[in-house]
């Protein structure tokens, strides 16, 4: 007698396309973690950021109010910019003098490592309607720090 199976292509191409399917959902899943995880990063610091740049808008109102009840109570530019030191001396921030020009600098906080700088040139306006400083700086500095060398996680075992 002869025994017979009915053990054919299909039915290990069948097997194949299971262990494909399987295989790649995995994959997809952990690709699907990781973007998650990379996205809400990204999402933190711009929170971060936009945070920052609110505390520096604040700031520069209150340095503009100043610049403002100087100018009107001075009449000349040496005058001017002994009141804006005076003025601004509570605030947290430096002083850089040049030939032609006195400059203001804070900063703002974005992370631990990373901070926004404002850069502001103070000037003697021609009429109360100019402006009292023109932004020469805006930007982020990022405080240099060794990093380690991190493995990539590929199977999403070790958290990031």
């Amino acid at each position: 007698m002869n025994r017979h199976t009915n053990f054919g292509f299909s039915s290990i191409l069948i097997s194949f396309i299971m262990i494909c399917i399987v295989t790649f959902s995995a994959l997809a899943l952990v690709t699907a973690n990781s973007d998650y995880k990379l996205s809400r990063k990204v999402a933190d610091r711009n929170q971060q950021y936009y945070l920052a740049q609110e505390q520096a808008y604040e700031k520069l109102s209150q340095i503009d109010s100043s610049l403002e009840s100087c100018y009107v109570r001075t009449g000349s530019q040496e005058e001017y910019n002994a009141a804006v030191r005076s003025a601004l001396a509570d605030m947290e921030g430096t002083w850089t003098d040049s030939e032609d020009a006195l400059y203001f600098t804070y900063t703002s906080e974005i992370a631990e490592n990373q901070f926004l700088e404002v850069v502001l040139e103070i000037v003697y306006p021609a009429a109360r309607s100019d402006g009292y400083y023109e932004i020469a700086k805006w930007h982020t500095v990022q405080i240099e720090e060794s990093f380690e060398e991190q493995p990539l996680n590929l199977m999403g075992s070790g958290e990031q």
